[in-house]
Parts: C-alpha cells; sequence; structure tokens
C-alpha cells in the first residue's frame, strides 16, 4: 500500500511537471506561411494558397522583397489580407517595409485571431510626431463587433525607440497568442535592440476574447502609401506529448 502511494504521488508530480511544461512549436505537417517567391510578379487575380482578401481588394507580388519577391498592397484603401489557421495557439511574423512613414491613419501590421473584416486583434507600428518630437511606437489594437455596432480600441501602445520609421526598410513584426494572452514583438533593427511587451485580455473589458480562425495581414491606406510584406511565418503552439507519461498513468 505504501509503494502505491509513493508511486500515485510520483506520477502526480509529473503530470503537474508535464501541465507547466512551455508550450512548444509542432513544426511538421503544418502550414507555416509564405515567402511569396513561388508566384509570378503582376496581380494576385486569384489568391492562391488559401490567401484571400476581406475586402475584395486587389493584392500584388512585386519585386523588392527581402530577398526575392514580396507582396504588395497598392489601392488607395484598407484591407486584410489572411490565410486559414489550423490552431488557436500560435505565433506569426512578418517583415514590412512601409513605403511611407506610417502614422496612426495610415499604417500596416499583422491580423492575429481573424473572423472576419470585422473582428481581429492587430499589431503595428507608426511614427509619433509631437512637435519637434518624434517617437516611433508598438501598437496592439483590437477590433471586435456587437450586434450592429463594431469597435476598436488600442489595448496597448509603448515607445520603441526615437526617431523615424525609416520607409525603405524592413521591419519585422511578430505577435504571439496562448489563450487570452497576447505578446508582441518588434525587431530587424540594426542598431536597435528589439522592443516587445505582452498583454492579457480579460475578455470583459473590450468585448470577448477573440478566437477566429484566420491569421495575416492589412493595411490601412491614403494615397501614395503602398506597403511591402515578407517572409510570412506561421507556427502553432502546442504542448509536446509524452507518450511514455500516459503509459505510466494508465498502468
Amino acid at each position: 500500500m505504501g509503494f502505491n502511494k509513493v508511486s500515485m504521488c510520483f506520477m502526480s508530480i509529473l503530470l503537474i511537471g508535464y501541465l507547466l511544461l512551455p508550450t512548444k512549436v509542432i513544426a511538421d505537417n503544418q502550414w507555416k506561411g509564405d515567402n511569396f517567391d513561388s508566384y509570378p510578379v503582376g496581380a494576385l487575380v486569384t489568391p492562391p494558397d488559401g490567401w484571400q482578401s476581406l475586402n475584395n481588394k486587389m493584392w500584388y507580388i512585386a519585386n523588392g522583397g527581402v530577398t526575392g519577391n514580396a507582396l504588395w498592397f497598392t489601392p488607395n484603401d484598407s484591407d486584410l489580407f489572411v490565410h486559414p489557421s489550423d490552431a488557436s495557439d500560435y505565433t506569426i511574423s512578418a517583415q514590412i517595409k512601409h513605403s511611407l512613414i506610417p502614422n496612426n491613419s495610415f499604417n500596416a501590421g499583422l491580423v492575429g485571431r481573424c473572423s472576419d473584416r470585422t473582428s481581429y486583434y492587430s499589431s503595428y507600428i507608426y511614427t509619433n510626431i509631437q512637435g519637434t518630437t518624434h517617437t516611433t511606437r508598438l501598437v496592439l489594437a483590437k477590433y471586435w463587433k456587437i450586434g450592429s455596432i463594431t469597435y476598436a480600441v488600442i489595448l496597448k501602445n509603448i515607445q520603441c525607440f526615437v526617431g523615424d520609421i525609416v520607409p525603405t526598410n524592413y521591419y519585422t513584426l511578430s505577435m504571439k497568442v496562448i489563450g487570452n494572452n497576447i505578446t508582441v514583438t518588434l525587431s530587424g533593427m540594426p542598431t536597435i535592440p528589439s522592443v516587445s511587451f505582452s498583454y492579457t485580455d480579460d475578455g470583459i473589458t473590450y468585448g470577448p476574447v477573440l478566437m477566429g480562425g484566420y491569421v495575416g495581414v492589412y493595411s490601412e491606406a491614403a494615397v501614395s502609401f503602398h506597403p511591402y510584406f515578407d517572409n510570412f511565418t506561421y507556427d502553432r503552439l502546442l504542448k509536446t506529448s509524452l507518450p511514455w507519461l500516459l503509459l505510466l498513468l494508465k498502468n
């Protein structure tokens, strides 16, 4: 009897340890994103490989990617370009060249947990101008709809560095969503360290926690603002399975 109690105690500790394991990326047999190099330069009359425009706008493949081609949005309009995801917890990233210095009226970034054009989390950077002071900021925003009303809110907004975004440079944005926790990161700045923050959506203050099944990019456009997107990545997040532990517990 004593041995059984000790065994059960040991197995309980193992199970707790397993549940507390950090989330790991499961990379086999999954869509991993797109570098947009496999498509010919020109209009994406029929978006390939599961991609779709939620506002039925035309997107393009253009030269000038980080290496090879890039996805390009040219209309003076707004749109979301999304792909189905096969999990609710994942990390997505993209490299973005803005073509103009973005502000809070026109910008481009990532989209996660998207259901449609009125329900998603987004992340972007923009340059804020206060008098003679220019600062670049990293933003996490949320859009959701209740009945006929669409809501929008900036969940968090932090300073990344003093100075303007360089419109000819590619910046890397990433968004990690696990449950109701979202982490966004800006990197790819040679002389400036990466900047990151996390936010927990309580599902009450600003509408329900979003669980939509699309990921992608977006552009809030203006005249002459035509951003480039390259090397979009998608990694779903799952705990590593431990079949040996399950067998032990069964016995």
